[in-house]
């Protein structure tokens, strides 16, 4: 059992959008504080490293979210698959917020700021795959 295109096209995506993301936020960050370069350096670090997190969480959310749908829609019983469903939901769930605490509490504010880039990718890839999933399908016909 193989991943399924969406998927594969959101792993592809989020470090993708991610690294796009590290790009605006040097821009934004460089041209709006005024302070050494050492701090501005650290700052920069901080928000990478927190993007990094947030693409390690994101593409274990997505990882998870693909095994947990699989696995309910082979389940004998509606109850077993709504189960697995919760569980899958709690552990996605668990998954951001403890991404999110290690960037915030590690990184800082700069490191929030790159873990929320990351985990806002994971919905800018879904919608990018959608949108050129379309154009593939009126190109074909």
């Amino acid at each position: 059992m193989g991943l399924s295109p969406e998927t594969k096209g959101l792993l592809k995506g989020v470090p993708i959008i991610s690294t796009l993301g590290i790009i605006l936020g040097f821009v934004f960050v460089s041209s709006s504080v005024d302070e050494t370069a050492r701090s501005l350096l650290a700052m920069n670090v901080n928000f990478v490293i927190g993007v990094v997190i947030g693409v390690v969480a994101a593409l274990g959310k997505m990882l998870l979210l693909e095994f947990t749908i699989s696995r309910a829609l082979y389940d004998k019983t509606p109850q077993k698959a709504s189960l697995y469903m919760g569980i899958g939901y709690l552990l996605r769930f668990a998954i951001t917020g403890l991404s999110l605490f290690i960037a915030v509490f590690f990184f800082g504010t700069f490191g929030i700021f790159g873990a929320l880039v990351a985990a806002i990718s994971q919905s800018v890839s879904a919608y990018a795959i959608k949108l050129f999933t379309k154009k593939a399908q009126k190109g074909g016909e």
